[in-house]
């Protein structure tokens, strides 16, 4: 799907964690948690995935270090829309269509991203969440 870009939201502090790890870099399953939404992401081979990363940021990308990811720093945790503003110059003149979604979903999987785009593209929408 070439026409597709994803952003992965991992800049999250994860006080609720009680710990100093970054909170996608927790394990479950013996993975860390960015580890499932970033699989269920390439499984849809988009054209670019960003992992917006912030404090902790390089333990985040040497754990998770793989090919075809463009690391966006949020230098100052201010939130999911800045966040996701820190991708602006990565997708600005990007032509399609934009996944995103949280570094921590681990349930997530390439049915529910089909399912969730088809839904999309087919009420031809401007927005669309998927709340699982």
């Amino acid at each position: 799907m070439s026409d597709l870009g994803v952003i992965l939201l991992a800049a999250g502090l994860g006080k609720r964690m009680k710990s100093d790890l970054p909170k996608v870099l927790h394990l479950l399953g013996g993975k860390p948690l960015l580890g499932y939404p970033l699989k269920a992401a390439k499984s849809l081979k988009p054209r670019k995935i960003a992992v917006i990363v912030g404090q902790g940021a390089d333990e985040v990308r040497r754990t998770c270090s793989e090919e075809g990811i463009e690391w966006v720093i949020q230098e100052k945790q201010l939130g999911t829309g800045h966040a996701v503003r820190c991708t602006k110059d990565l997708f600005e003149d990007f032509p399609g269509d934009l996944i995103i979604l949280n570094g921590d979903v681990f349930l997530i999987t390439k049915e529910m991203l089909l399912a969730l785009l088809g839904r999309y593209r087919e009420n031809n929408a401007v927005f669309t969440f998927f709340i699982a």
